[in-house]
Order: structure tokens, then C-alpha cells, then sequence
């Protein structure tokens, strides 16, 4: 009992004090074997070391959110970027409402879709939205205005009718920002009541 007393003080005290080392005529590790932990550290820092290499070689730099994706078939990126535009089109309509304030002004839409890989994104975008996005290291980014909308979700699939004539719509097109690191596509836009 004694002996698990003077471990557990020892234990504490290195919590206290990261940069503390048992050291063999310290009062509180007079039971503990500090050759054999001094030997054990030094193995366990080893390991450390040699996993941050293979890692480091594994992803080549890259973060590994990208380093990680499945592979996917064509087919099976085809019917994610089908499925995933009808659910941006939804969501981009049920945040499409109606209020006073939108008389003289607009209100804001967002959406977020998480867990893309570059393959997806390209295929949700189509090749002449992606051909003309800006693409860097970090991002891939393009404002899709209202021809490239209507031929990317249909036409007036990001329209929506109301009473006397009235409908909401996009105003400014849709920003679409897909981000390399998190692997986020963001698409924000401005809705605007038109009579």
C-alpha cells in the first residue's frame, strides 16, 4: 500500500510539473525503477517519431481529410452529384421565404454540405461551372449566376412563386465555395422578391 502511495504522489507531481524527472534520490520515487521508465520513454518517443514519418510519407502533405477519401466509381459519383444537387435545391428553397423586409431588400441563403471529395464537387458543379471556377490549393470557389443555375438545377428550379404574381429568387447567383482542408462545399446567395 505504501509503495502504490509513493507512486501515485509521483504521478501527481509529474502532472504538476511536465518538465519534472524522476530522478533516482528523490524522496518520492524511492520504490519506482527510474532506469527501466527512463528506458520505456525513450522507446515510446522512438515510436512517436517513426508514426509521424510514415504519415508524413503516407499523405505526402496533404491533410488527411483528403488523404483519406474513398475511392468512388463514376457511376457512383454521378448519383451522389444528382442526389446531393436536388437536396441543395430543397434546402435553398425552404430558406427561400417570404418576408416584409424583402420589399425593399433581400435576405440571406445558406447551405452546407459536408464529407465532398473533389471528385463530387466536380461532378455536382458540372464541367463548365468547374472549368470556370477558381481553383487554388486551399479552395475551389465560383459565383454560378442565373443562366449557369438554370442549366445546373433546371429551369426555375431556384424560384419560388408566391401570391399576386410575386416570386423569390436568387439575385445575385449562388456562391459555391468548396474547401480542399474540410472538405465543405458552402453555397451562399442572396434572395429577392421580384412583382
Amino acid at each position: 500500500m505504501e509503495n502504490h502511495l509513493e507512486l501515485t504522489v509521483a504521478k501527481k507531481r509529474a502532472r504538476e510539473d511536465p518538465d519534472w524527472v524522476c530522478s533516482e534520490n528523490d524522496s518520492d520515487c524511492e520504490n519506482v525503477d527510474v532506469p527501466a521508465l527512463q528506458q520505456e520513454l525513450a522507446k515510446l518517443r522512438k515510436e512517436n517519431l517513426t508514426l509521424k514519418k510514415m504519415l508524413k510519407q503516407a499523405y505526402d502533405g496533404q491533410p488527411a481529410a483528403v488523404a483519406v477519401a474513398p475511392e468512388m466509381s463514376a457511376e457512383a459519383i454521378k448519383n451522389s452529384a444528382e442526389r446531393l444537387l436536388k437536396s441543395l435545391a430543397t434546402s435553398i428553397k425552404n430558406q427561400m421565404v417570404y418576408k416584409p423586409s424583402l420589399k425593399h431588400g433581400t435576405s440571406r441563403v445558406s447551405v452546407e454540405i459536408p464529407n465532398l471529395s473533389l471528385p463530387e464537387v466536380e461532378a455536382l458543379m458540372g464541367k463548365d461551372l468547374y472549368a470556370s471556377a477558381s481553383k487554388g490549393k486551399k479552395q475551389v470557389s465560383v459565383l454560378a449566376k442565373e443562366d449557369a443555375l438554370d442549366q445546373l438545377f433546371g429551369c426555375y428550379a431556384l424560384r419560388k412563386s408566391l401570391r399576386y404574381g410575386s416570386e423569390l429568387y436568387l439575385k445575385e447567383g449562388l456562391k459555391m465555395i468548396y474547401s480542399k482542408e474540410t472538405r465543405v462545399l458552402k453555397a451562399t446567395g442572396s434572395c429577392a422578391m421580384s412583382r
